[in-house]
Order: structure tokens, then sequence, then C-alpha cells
């Protein structure tokens, strides 16, 4: 019995160390940084304060200084009825984004866009009264610039699309475009996903271990990546008809995490693994998360090559292809970090994962909200992008760039494109 007490001691000093800025103070995580790329941002404990670890991008500068600048510009966000999509939806409408939200679900979806519409009216009457009470400080709790008017009447349209499926993708794309009018794209968050599937999830009938798509596509990768790529292929023309497009995809730090043949590149290699392997291991995750930054460099190497193929070429068409190929920034997969979001909710963890992980969720993991500020950066500091060329990178929270050597791989690129 006192063994046990002494364990318990044991594990409770160590919780608490863990808990505390000790481990920053010490260099501790900058170490584990330098060795698991992996870990950088993966969680607010390795950021106690902006002395020791200084946030790249913070709301303050998204509502204080690039707030006006996306007034009246257009997005689109998948995945926008919950979570980290929901958050970044609801920042974009706060300042007067015209938003088109895609969802699996519609009542869901019609709900989100509800209470988006009701916080922006919210917004603006808190802030008008701030102004009239010569207070101006903005949602970060910093001296800033209120938003409230540049909040005027904005759009918020919602679609469903199951992006599992090809079908349902190639639908909501193709009356995205009659519904659009042409209009430029200028956001693109390709931001909806699935996480790891587990036995009881795979119909009867299915290969074992191995739920697929109606294309008969690993459910996994065809909803995080295929049903991305080809929204791309749809809407690529609006986005470049912006003047500065943005397309941002919420990859993870899964990605370091995945088979040996780090992405597949055809069904076949796809489905190998289904098995040794069964679909509630995080490879699969992973190779899809792995397979939307590559996606990010290729993409970023096709618009620079459109570029450079008519940098010698003369007259208006050529200079309005340059233009807008160079205007677009596919820019960066990226990490939110650990985000305590409705995925830990549906993730089918055994049960005694959540006895362990529930009570602790709001103090080891950014809130969605603060999971989405590194999708806004990418999204609404168009200086920043503009002046650091920031096209094609991978970052974790808070816009910290990591590179994962996986990615780096130009024929892996090529190949899975």
């Amino acid at each position: 019995m006192r063994i046990v007490s002494l364990f318990v001691l044991f594990i409770s000093i160590i919780i608490g160390v863990y808990f505390s800025p000790i481990p920053e103070r010490i260099g501790l995580y900058r170490l584990c940084a330098r060795m698991f790329p992996a870990s950088i941002g993966m969680t607010p404990l390795r950021m106690h304060s902006p002395m020791l670890t200084p946030w790249g991008y913070t709301f303050e500068e998204y509502y204080g200084r690039d707030c006006k600048s996306i007034q009246g510009q257009n997005a689109l966000v998948t995945g926008a009825n919950s979570g980290i999509g929901y958050q970044i939806a609801t920042a974009l409408a706060k300042c007067g984004v015209s938003l088109t939200l895609a969802c699996m679900n519609p009542e869901l979806c019609e709900r989100a866009a509800n209470e988006m519409k009701m916080s922006t009216k919210m917004i603006e009457s808190e802030a008008r009264s701030r102004y009239s009470n010569g207070n101006d400080r903005n949602e970060s709790g910093s001296s800033g610039t209120v938003i409230g008017d540049t909040v005027g009447t904005i759009t918020i349209n919602t679609m469903t699309v199951d992006l599992s499926s090809l079908t349902s993708v190639q639908e909501f794309s193709e009356a995205y475009l009659v519904k659009n009018g042409g209009i430029p794209l200028d956001m693109l968050f390709l931001n909806a996903g699935r996480a790891a599937i587990y036995g009881e999830q795979i119909p009867v009938g299915q290969k074992p271990n191995l739920a697929l798509s109606e294309d008969g596509i690993e459910i996994i990768f065809a909803t995080n990546y295929v049903g991305h790529h080809l929204i791309w292929k749809y809407l690529e023309p609006l986005v470049k008809k912006s003047e500065m497009g943005r397309v941002i995809l919420t990859a993870s730090a899964s990605s370091f995490i995945t088979f040996p043949h780090k992405v597949a590149t055809s069904l076949e290699e796809l489905h190998s693994t289904a098995d040794a392997i069964p679909q509630s291991d995080f490879k699969y995750y992973g190779q899809s998360k792995l397979a939307q930054i590559l996606w990010a460099k290729k993409v970023t190497r096709l618009l620079e090559s459109d570029v450079e193929g008519h940098s010698d070429g003369g007259g208006d068409s050529t200079s309005t292809v340059l233009t807008a190929s160079n205007s677009v920034y596919v820019n960066a997969a990226i990490n939110p970090g650990v985000v305590n979001s409705a995925i830990w909710d549906v993730a089918n963890f055994p049960s005694f994962v959540y006895l362990l992980l529930n009570p602790i969720r709001k103090r080891i993991m950014w809130t969605s909200k603060e999971g989405a500020l590194t999708l806004l950066y990418l999204g609404a500091a168009t200086e920043q992008l503009r002046e650091m060329e920031v096209k094609g990178k991978y970052f974790h929270a808070q816009t910290q760039e990591v590179v994962n050597p996986f990615a780096l791989d130009e024929k892996l690129q090529d190949d899975l494109w």
C-alpha cells in the first residue's frame, strides 16, 4: 500500500511540474522542438508566456490590423458547422466576409450560420457601445481597433457536401459555381476531416479492417485529401480571379506518423495495409494529412511554373495568366495543435482513454478558437504573406513554421498529384 501511495505521489508531482511553466523556463520544450519537430506548438503548455515563446500571430493583430483588409471578400469553409471550421467562419463573419459554409449535415450547417449571424450583430452592438464610452479594446483583451464598424450586411450561405463522395463533391462544386456567379473566391479553407475508423463503423460486406467510400477509396483518404482536391480542380479559376487568392488546408502533426510508403499513390497501395493494420491506427489519418502538405507544395510549384512558362511571352492574355498564378497563395497546410474540438468526441477511442482525457482536455489543449488562429493568419494577414512570400509552407500553432521532411519529396508530390 505504501508503494502505491508513493507511486501516486510521484505521478502527481510529475503532472504538476508538467502543467507548470518550469519546463518552458529550463528550455525543455525548446529541446523537444529541436529533437521532435512534430511537437512544436502542440499544446498551450508549451507557450505559457509570450515572453518565453512569442505567438507569431495574435487576435489583436487579426481584429485590430487585418480585419478591415478582408472586409467584403468571399470565403468558403468546409466543415464549418463545428470545431475549428466554425471558429474560422465566425471570425471571418465578424470582419464582414461573405461566407459559404460547406457541411455534411444541412441542419447543423444552418444552425451554425444562424449563430454566426447573431454573433456579428452582437459584436457590432458591443463595438458601438464601446465607441460611445471611449473604450476600444478588442476581442483579445488588448488595446486595438474595434471591428464593429467593419461589420455590415454580410451573406452567409450554407451548402451540403459529403467529401468522401466524388459525386457529392462534383454536385456541390457545380452548384457553387452557379450560385457564385463568377465572383472571385478570395479564401478557400479546406478544413473538414475524418479521423480514425473503428471496426464497428465499417459497413458489412466491405473488406475487413477497411471502410471504403462509395467510390471504393479508403474513406479517410477520400475525405481528407481526394474530396478537397476535386473541389480545388473546380474552383481554381475563381481563386485565380481574386487579387490575392488564399487556399488553406487544415493538416496535422499526425503527418509525421505514416506508413513506410509515406503516402499511397495508387488504390492498390492505398488498400495494401488493410490486412495488417486496422483503420483505427492513426497512420491512416497521418497519411491523409501528409498528402495535404504534399498537395500544398505541389500546387505551389504548378502555380510558379505557370508564371515561369509565360514570363517570356507578351500581350494581355499572357499578363493575365501570369498575374493570376502569381497572386495565389496555396499556403500551407497547417497544424492547429491539439485542439479541444468535436473530433475527439467522435474519434471512438476506448472508454478508458476518455476517462483519462476528458477531465484535462481544457487544460492541455488549445481551444477551437485558438486552434483557428494560425489558419486565420494565412487567410487574413495578406500584407505579411505578400512581403514574406509565404507559399507552400506548413505551420504549427501559433504560426510557427515546421518542416516535415516527408513532404519535401518532389517525386512523391508529383506521383500523388
